[in-house]
């Protein structure tokens, strides 16, 4: 999750954590680019990588932080990852973390029981079609910040709202 520079618009990534890689890479468009509110820098030297769909080149790397709305409201997760220029909706995923990301920030990946552990918060793994929509993350986002209070009275305006009125005698 992150806002943009421009417009303080909320955006949700789309991330795997991968058992498989050893580092972290971050794949963006140019629009993109331009909104991010992290700071960017060039690689002496560019970092190839080897993947089951060939192999690439990065040259970009960021500085970023993320929100992971669903094991902590304010808790801010660092890391460095390499950059790929890509069009729009490409990729399936925005954001690979790899296992030494996921070292430092004490990530358990349960398989048999199909979780993923942060600070002692337990959620499901997802199918990739799940994270299709951007708009409906943002939703689920928005659904794991909202205050208690607002929940229970939204549930309750609901309830009002569906109930099944009839004419009093």
């Amino acid at each position: 999750m992150f806002e943009t520079k421009s417009t303080g618009e909320k955006h949700v990534l789309r991330m795997l954590f991968d058992s498989g890689s050893e580092g972290d890479i971050m794949f963006m468009s140019k629009k993109m680019q331009r909104d991010l509110p992290w700071d960017m820098m060039s690689l002496a030297f560019p970092v190839t990588w080897g993947t089951s769909n060939g192999t690439f080149k990065t040259s970009l790397r960021a500085k970023m932080q993320v929100l992971l709305p669903e094991f902590s409201q304010s808790k801010l997760f660092e890391l460095e990852p390499d950059v790929k220029i890509v069009k729009e909706d490409e990729v399936k995923y925005d954001l690979i973390v790899g296992v030494q990301t996921m070292a430092a920030w004490g990530v358990v990946l349960d398989f048999k029981k199909q979780e993923l552990t942060i600070d002692e918060q337990t959620i499901s793994l997802r199918q990739p079609e799940s994270l299709g929509k951007k708009r409906l993350l943002l939703n689920t986002y928005r659904e794991a910040t909202e205050p208690a209070a607002t929940k229970e009275e939204t549930e309750r305006v609901t309830r009002i709202l569906d109930a099944k009125y009839e004419a009093a005698d």
